[in-house]
């Protein structure tokens, strides 16, 4: 299966579902900026408290085909295969997004595991084969990738907006190109010993 990396901005999001795999939709469409609502008979603790931080709206009973309406997108995360498969063929219906997290081949996306530093954001995905790989690939780039980079790229956006106010483009500007270059400086500085050897 052929998919389309993309970074998009969250807006309202519907959770069906209440138990661990909902709450982690419901982290990853909080930490992104998104609004989220969940409709589930039964809620666990971490979406409860996510609620009490006011970070969640939760429904408490079953899902109705009216859940879907007004949501930008649409994540079923329920233990029962049919509610999933009933979500998944209302939001098509309606031509909402939707990701079935027991089942690839319902998904119109995939949520990838992520390395942010700052304003950087690595993604890593497997299209849904093995969401465990992927995991174990982040915990790898987590590892190598310093924290350090969050400042570096946030200096180099203030110097390219900088740039670009002046009606000029980054690419033409020497100190520009010379930040860039010096990311990888940056990103291979755990892997130089002491003494630079």
């Amino acid at each position: 299966m052929a998919f389309l990396p993309v970074f998009m901005r969250m807006g309202n999001c519907l959770v069906v579902g209440g138990g661990i795999v909902a709450a982690r939709k419901v982290g990853d469409i909080v930490s992104s900026g998104g609004r989220a609502k969940v409709v589930a008979p039964a809620v666990c603790d971490e979406i409860r408290n996510r609620e009490k931080n006011g970070e969640v709206a939760i429904e408490q009973r079953a899902f109705e085909t009216h859940d879907i309406d007004g949501f930008d997108i649409v994540f079923a995360a329920t233990d029962d295969k049919r509610v999933d498969e009933r979500v998944a063929s209302l939001c098509r219906e309606k031509r909402v997004l939707v990701n079935v997290a027991s089942n690839p081949e319902l998904c119109d996306f995939f949520v990838p595991s992520c390395v942010r530093r700052g304003e950087l954001t690595v993604a890593i995905g497997t299209s849904g084969a093995s969401p465990a790989s992927s995991a174990k690939i982040r915990q790898f780039i987590e590892s190598i990738l310093p924290h350090s980079l969050a400042e570096k790229i946030s200096g180099i956006g203030l110097l390219r907006r900088k740039i670009l106010s002046c009606g000029k483009n980054p690419s033409d500007s020497e100190e520009y190109r010379r930040e860039v270059e010096s990311i990888l400086d940056v990103c291979f500085q755990k892997t130089k010993s002491p003494d630079g050897e």
